[in-house]
């Protein structure tokens, strides 16, 4: 075992060499205040403006301590979202089949009569339809979501000042 050479403190394995400096095992690492969300029996969330504040009627709140349960929900809640955007999509396709769908069946039908001029239009037309892929778009759909603080950082936001936080209000 050694000791520390200014104040003779027993240095053991795990803890930093230099003091006044203490341990840095994992038990102690946590540099944040845990991440606050609330969900309700539906698994709906809500995410609350401060970690403090207290869920509404019929909400459980869950905190999120480690950065690893952070990353977890946040690829979680990634992976609703998108279930829910692919969802979307395949109404909007349903209601496109219904709708656009014989209007681009007739148009085909009636372009060997059309001008010239609108027969160029009108292929257009039917090659971007045919183009438009809803279902490749929502799986290739990316919803973004992130815990603010874990994912920026002092180069990509502006700093908060308020009376709750360790800075001066400015």
């Amino acid at each position: 075992m050694a000791a520390c050479p200014s104040c003779g403190a027993e240095i053991l394995v795990g803890t930093w060499p230099f003091c006044p400096h203490g341990s840095i095992l994992p038990g102690t690492a946590q540099g944040f205040e845990p991440v606050a969300v609330f969900k309700d029996s539906r698994g709906h969330f809500l995410f609350p403006g401060r970690a403090a504040q207290k869920p509404p009627a019929g909400y459980q709140r869950i905190e999120l301590r480690t950065t690893a349960a952070v990353r977890k929900f946040e690829a979680e809640y990634g992976r609703t979202l998108k279930r829910e955007h692919q969802a979307v999509a395949a109404r909007d396709e349903a209601m496109y089949q219904v709708t656009r769908k014989p209007r681009l069946d007739q148009l085909r039908r009636e372009l060997p009569h059309l001008s010239p001029r609108l027969r160029d239009v009108a292929q257009r037309v039917l090659e971007r339809a045919a183009a438009r892929s809803a279902s490749a778009d929502a799986a290739r759909h990316n919803p973004g979501f992130y815990v603010e603080p874990f994912s920026k950082d002092q180069s990509n936001r502006m700093p908060w000042h308020d009376q709750d936080s360790r800075g001066k209000r400015k």
